[in-house]
């Protein structure tokens, strides 16, 4: 087996000590030294910012400079290469001085020998790389902590990838964060944050139909999927490589029963090392746990304000949207009217058929109510058989044309199966007939009321 290259770079003033410290690394078992010399600090300053060699070799005498000096650059400048300090002088106080700047290991040249060199190197090279790992360890940590704090405090699905962005892009080096929902046999792009990220919003209509594409492959597999070579491999999305994109990794998520793909790309890193897939694996984690808290959160929401049993809003949803309407209203000079229902036979029919039955006839009322109105029209439940629709850009003059689709609407109610059904119904107009939303409502009522008072009168009166 060929030994594994080892660059050392030796700091020292002398050449001649250069030369012997050369000759000890070439019998140095297990690995083949290459060797550069650096003579003086100024050398040694320059060659360290390059940082192309594995362990530093450091003289403690280096003219008006030391040794010590050498270890601060290295320090400085972020080197996680080890370095061994190497003197002529077998002294305590420069041991301990290098110790506290980081050196590995502290030599005397009068002991130096192919099995002491090899020790030393072997040291210094195992606890670099375990200090390595002990930084990515607490990265990950500080990463993953600052993420998890920050989506918690994230209040849109908007805000989770947004903030899962910036986070992962000094993390891991990400330039776009992509979240996909599968739908049958498609993928629709969802949410897109980071550069490039406009470049992909046609895959929000069109979607992104089954195919070998990778982002389909690590979805049927669940599993992560990194690509390495984005900008020749035939299963990466045109768009992608269109975007310089040169490396990404697909994860599929799970969120309250939807199936997701996140994806990370990358247009200045090409390589995964195995601690940026850890840290990528982990993110999604809290990215999906996240998103499933922000959408439980909106269901929760959503239940606030949806009447359980007929699926239209709540007088909670009606407060709100009837002071929206208003407010829009009043900003843009148009009609806006509401609607009070109150329906006709619900208690006949739970006396004689059950409360069930009552139920189905309120479900119905809602149903075909529904159906009738324009897109933009809001229907809500109040309460027991009572309604109410706020009906923008409808004045006076549309009030027939209202009562008209009640009509239509309670012939229909009554073929379904409820033959008595009828309703009652008071409409008010803002502004020409109330300038504000609980004059409005009590108008409305008013109308409504003189309604079902003339209803029984023409009820009793055929009796």
């Amino acid at each position: 087996m060929t030994p594994q290259v080892l660059r050392v770079l030796v700091v020292d003033d002398e050449e001649n000590d250069f030369i012997l410290t050369e000759d000890l690394l070439q019998q140095v078992q297990g690995w083949s030294c290459q060797a550069d010399w650096a003579g003086s600090a100024a050398a040694a300053a320059q060659l360290i910012r390059a940082q192309c060699h594995d362990v530093y070799l450091v003289d403690y005498h280096l003219g008006a400079q030391s040794g010590l000096d050498i270890l601060n650059l290295l320090s400085a400048s972020g080197c996680t290469s080890p370095a061994i300090l190497v003197t002529g002088v077998d002294n305590h106080q420069v041991d301990l001085a290098a110790m506290r700047l980081g050196a590995a290991d502290y030599l005397v040249k009068s002991e130096l020998s192919p099995v002491a060199l090899e020790r030393s190197l072997r040291y210094a090279i195992e606890r670099a790389r375990l200090m390595c790992e002990v930084d990515q360890a607490r990265q990950e940590a500080e990463t993953l902590f600052t993420l998890s704090v920050t989506l918690e405090q994230s209040r849109l699905v908007e805000d989770v990838m947004r903030d899962s962005c910036a986070l992962l892009k000094s993390a891991v080096g990400i330039d776009a964060l992509l979240l996909w929902q599968a739908r049958e046999d498609h993928l629709f792009l969802q949410h897109a944050h980071g550069k490039g990220g406009a470049d992909f919003l046609e895959y929000r209509r069109a979607g992104v139909p089954r195919s070998p594409v990778f982002v389909w492959q690590a979805l049927d597999e669940r599993r992560p999927l990194y690509i390495e070579d984005a900008a020749t491999n035939p299963r990466v999305l045109s768009l992608y490589k269109k975007a310089g994109v040169r490396s990404l990794a697909h994860l599929p998520l799970e969120v309250n029963g939807k199936v997701y793909v996140l994806s990370y790309l990358r247009q200045g890193k090409e390589r995964w090392t195995s601690h940026e897939r850890r840290v990528v694996e982990a993110g999604a984690r809290s990215i999906g746990v996240a998103l499933e808290r922000r959408e439980s959160m909106e269901l929760l929401a959503a239940a606030a304000l949806t009447d359980g049993l007929t699926g239209l809003g709540n007088r909670r949803a009606f407060d709100a949207a009837l002071e929206a309407a208003l407010n829009s209203a009043s900003r843009h000079a148009y009609a806006v009217s509401i609607v009070t229902f109150d329906l006709d036979g619900l208690k006949a029919i739970n006396d004689r058929e059950g409360h069930a039955r009552g139920d189905d006839f309120l479900r119905t009322f809602a149903r075909k109510m529904r159906v009738g109105w324009r897109r933009e029209d809001q229907l809500y439940r109040f309460g027991g058989d009572e309604f109410v629709a706020v009906l923008s850009h409808t004045g006076t003059g549309g009030f027939e044309a209202v009562r008209q689709r009640v009509r239509v609407a309670v012939d229909e109610v009554r073929q379904a199966g409820f033959p008595g059904a009828d309703v009652s119904v008071g409409i008010a107009a803002f502004p020409a007939e109330a300038r504000s939303a609980a004059e409005l409502l009590r108008l409305s009522d008013e109308r409504m009321y003189c309604e079902k008072q003339s209803h029984r009168a023409q009820k009793e009166g055929r009796r």
